[in-house]
Parts: C-alpha cells; sequence; structure tokens
C-alpha cells in the first residue's frame, strides 16, 4: 500500500512539472556590454538585409530591409541584452503585403579574429526571434559595419513599397518563413577596432561566417 501510495506520488509530481513547464517562458539573461560596444549603429544581416539601430537611453528602435520585406523592431536594451518585438511586411509577386509580428532577442558580442600578427575586433548581433509572443526558436544574427556608415532606411510605408517592387523581379521576399542562418558570399566592411577601417560601401552587401 505504501509502495501504490508513494509510485503515485512521483506520477502527480511528474505532471505538476511538465504543466509548469509547458507554460513557463524561456528566460534570457543579460549580461555586461563589452567595452566599446553599442547596439546604436548600422549592422548587415545574412537572410533580412540591412539593419539600423537608433538608442535613446533603454529605447532602442530598429529597422530593416531586403528584397520584399520591411521590418520594424522596438526593444529595450539591458546591458548587452536587446529584448524586443518585431513587425515584418511581405510582399509578394503581385504585389500584396502580408503583416507577421513576434518577439526576439539579440546579445551583442564581440569576436577577435585574426591570426598572430594581426586581430580585429568584429561587432555581432546573435539573437533569435519567435512568433506571436515566443521570443526563441529561430536563429538570427547580423554583423556590424563600420561607424562610417550612415543610416539611411525609413519606416515601411505600403506606398513606398510598392513604387520600389518591380514586375521583372524574380525574387520573393525572404522573411521569417526562411532560416536567418544562411551565409552571403559577398563581402562588405565590419566594424573593426582599428581607426583606419576603410570606409563602407553603401551597397547593401552580405557577409560570411556570421554564425559559430
Amino acid at each position: 500500500m505504501r509502495t501504490a501510495l508513494w509510485i503515485s506520488g512521483l506520477i502527480l509530481a511528474s505532471l505538476a512539472t511538465v504543466g509548469c513547464g509547458g507554460s513557463q517562458a524561456t528566460v534570457i539573461q543579460a549580461g555586461k556590454m563589452p567595452p566599446g560596444g553599442t547596439f546604436d549603429g548600422v549592422y548587415q544581416s545574412p537572410a533580412y538585409g540591412r539593419m539600423e539601430f537608433t538608442v535613446d537611453g533603454k529605447s532602442a528602435l530598429g529597422l530593416y530591409e531586403g528584397e520584399r520585406h520591411w521590418g520594424r523592431i522596438e526593444g529595450e536594451v539591458n546591458g548587452n541584452l536587446l529584448t524586443f518585438h518585431w513587425t515584418q511586411w511581405n510582399a509578394d509577386m503581385q504585389g500584396k503585403v502580408r503583416e507577421s509580428s513576434g518577439r526576439g532577442y539579440f546579445k551583442y558580442k564581440i569576436d577577435v579574429e585574426g591570426g598572430a600578427t594581426t586581430t580585429r575586433e568584429v561587432h555581432r548581433l546573435k539573437g533569435e526571434w519567435g512568433y506571436g509572443e515566443a521570443e526563441t526558436g529561430n536563429v538570427w544574427g547580423a554583423v556590424k559595419l563600420s561607424k562610417r556608415a550612415k543610416k539611411r532606411l525609413k519606416p515601411y510605408s505600403p506606398d513606398a513599397a510598392s513604387s520600389e517592387m518591380s514586375s521583372e523581379d524574380e525574387y520573393g521576399a525572404s522573411g521569417f518563413d526562411e532560416s536567418a542562418g544562411g551565409e552571403m558570399n559577398q563581402e562588405t566592411e565590419v566594424q573593426m577596432s582599428e581607426p583606419e577601417a576603410e570606409e563602407e560601401e553603401d551597397s547593401g552587401g552580405g557577409v560570411d561566417d556570421l554564425f559559430d
């Protein structure tokens, strides 16, 4: 009898743990911002294109743009962590626009790259995104461009977006229907510690090897 009660207790405890675990949100821990780091600036994401962040205190506003998608990010900075809500507009070949939204986070990271004689610091964003209230599940990363890169993106406008699309464009929107972990081949300058870094070309090209 005592054994049966003990087994029943284990089963109930297991069910309670599963139930609680299913309702708990993932907690992303913030850390210290690396020396010289700031979320403010211009970035390139291999899947989502050019990204620009403007930070005012703890508030961050981001814009990003690709072939047929436009996005807006609104978030809060806490150390090296940026938690945010994203909204994206995707346009199909006929010009119909679909809106999607969710949550996500970025962590600011500085990698030291190079050999035994020369090294450089590369500033990166590494994080995840999800639909609705979920903020994890899909990789999202970007590399920071030179400090000389100028912000030029504008908030999404349906009229402006439709005028920019070409009827001969054969590419669909990459959007949040695809993984953000892909790579692009064209190189563009990234933010480095050396002050003599060359001026960034405003071409919106991709970056190799963004992810470990």
